[in-house]
């Protein structure tokens, strides 16, 4: 069986680092409200493009400047609910990953 999505259960509040790195197929992660963690590097290697962070999202994941998205190759965006969480959460790794990912954007819901 390969995964391809992965539907986050209401009541997880943490996903720990590289919960999902390395599974290549997997192009879809909805996370849910309540969430208020995601370890570095959560979604490294995998083909998910974008990516939704529920506003209740407060901290990510850090590994020597690695953040949540390190490693997220395929990500094109990733959207925020609330504008605060683009300075509080570590998402990518250094601006030059960020220009890597040249079509990335950051937009709010």
């Amino acid at each position: 069986t390969v995964l391809k999505q992965m539907d986050i259960p209401e009541g997880v509040e943490k996903i720990g680092e590289r919960a999902f790195a390395k599974c290549k197929n997997l192009e879809r992660i909805n996370l849910p409200e309540g969430l208020k963690e995601i370890g570095y590097r959560f979604i490294a290697d995998t083909a998910v493009r974008s990516l939704k962070v529920p506003k209740t999202v407060n901290r990510s994941g850090n590994y020597y400047g690695d953040g949540a998205t390190g490693g997220a190759l395929a990500l094109e965006e990733v959207i925020f609910e609330e504008e605060r969480q683009k300075s509080q959460i570590i998402f990518v790794r250094t601006v030059k990953q960020m220009q890597h990912l040249q079509r990335q954007k950051f937009q709010k819901a």
